[in-house]
Formats: structure tokens, sequence, C-alpha cells
């Protein structure tokens, strides 16, 4: 990790702002002319508002992987914290770049595959692609993949509201019998602790979208 500052520990309380202006050393240590810092802004507030999207829902519906100690105080908070977390340089690089950048131009895409291999390393993408792996992290998992589906992320299509997650969910032939069935658990078990102006804002944006909507998309992109 890019350990511009050793004072800096990430944790739960963390503000997005402190996210950010760490995001933004991090940019400015390799400064590369093909990003702006504007755009690192986004994608760090964008990861932490993932990162406490996931913990809500983990929180509200009794998830907990801290029976798993070291790999828990490691990777906690979601996304931000232990090796290949979302502000490492070498995630974020491509992490930032859009479709169509990297349908554009292969390096870029190249970039974001290496960003991609390095992100999976966290536990939670281990262990949701393990069959085997207990209870807890499958529900982790499903939590994490369907909290990308509620948010704004291109590459999916934008905000989908639930109904549309759960139709994504049912015809993606990428995801297999084990995945489907837990997040389709997982929608609605965090349809009933959603709060009611929450959900409002989600079918507001899905319905503002409409036709922009892709739910072709590969919904596990990156999460």
């Amino acid at each position: 990790m890019d350990n511009l500052d050793e004072k800096l520990k990430i944790t739960r309380s963390t503000k997005v702002g402190e996210v950010i202006d760490y995001a933004v050393r991090v940019y400015e240590k390799h400064k590369p002319n093909d990003l702006t810092e504007e755009r690192i802004r986004e994608y760090a507030g964008n990861v932490w508002k993932h990162s406490k999207s996931v913990h809500y829902y983990l929180d509200e519906l009794g998830i907990s992987i801290k029976n798993f100690k070291e790999q828990y105080e490691i990777e906690t908070p979601h996304d931000l914290a232990g090796e290949g977390n979302k502000l490492e340089w070498e995630v974020m690089r491509g992490f930032i770049y859009t479709e169509k950048e990297k349908e554009k131009d292969s390096k870029k895409k190249k970039i974001f595959k290496k960003s991609l291999k390095k992100h999976r390393i966290q536990m939670h993408h281990k262990m949701w692609n393990n069959r085997n792996s207990p209870e807890e992290w499958l529900k982790y998992g499903a939590i994490d993949a369907v909290c990308s589906l509620l948010e704004n992320r291109t590459y999916q299509g934008g905000v989908h509201d639930w109904k549309e997650i759960q139709e994504i969910i049912s015809s993606n032939p990428e995801l297999g019998y084990r995945k489907k069935k837990k997040m389709l658990e997982a929608v609605d078990e965090m349809k009933k602790v959603t709060p009611l102006l929450k959900n409002l804002e989600i079918w507001i944006s899905s319905l503002l979208q409409g036709d922009h909507k892709n739910s072709e998309e590969n919904n596990n992109n990156s999460n």
C-alpha cells in the first residue's frame, strides 16, 4: 500500500474527507497524465460510500466475520484496508478508467485487469468465489455484490431498484446457482432493513436513468 502517512489509520469512523485527501496524496505521488484529481476525488468518495453501505447491511442483518479475527482486523473497513484495497495505487488507477476508455485503449484495459487481479486478493473476494466458504463469508460477498448494484456504477448501467436487481441476478449466466441463491436471499433481507427514504432515493434514481440501464452488464465487475 502507498503508506504516505503512517498516522492515517483508516477505521470505520474515518470521514469521507480523510479518505479523499489520502487518495489525492497517492495520486499526486504518481501523477499520471491520463487521470485528473477530480476523478480521484469522485472515485475515493464512492469507495467510502460503498464501504459504509456494506457495513450498514452487515450490521443490520447481524452478519459478522469477527470470528475470523486476523482477516477481520486486517480488512476492515471493507475495501479500504488490507492488501489489495481500493486506495492502493495499483488498484485505484485501473478502477477509475471508464468502460469506453478501456474499450478504446488496450493499455488502459490491461491496467484495469491488473488492478482487478490485485483487488481480488482481498479475503472477501476469495471467500465469495469459494463454494466451501463459511456461511458468514458467503453472506458478506452477496451483500457486497448487491450493494454495487444499488450504486451509480456506469459499467453496470447505474442505480437499480430491488426488482431490477432480482432480474439481473436471475438472468446473469456468469453467476452460478450458489451465488444467485445467496444474492437473492440477500436482496430479500436487505430490503427489510433499508430506510424508507433510501428506498425512495433508489427508486427515483432508477426511474430517472430509464433506458440507460443494461441489465446484461456483468454485475460483479469489481465490487
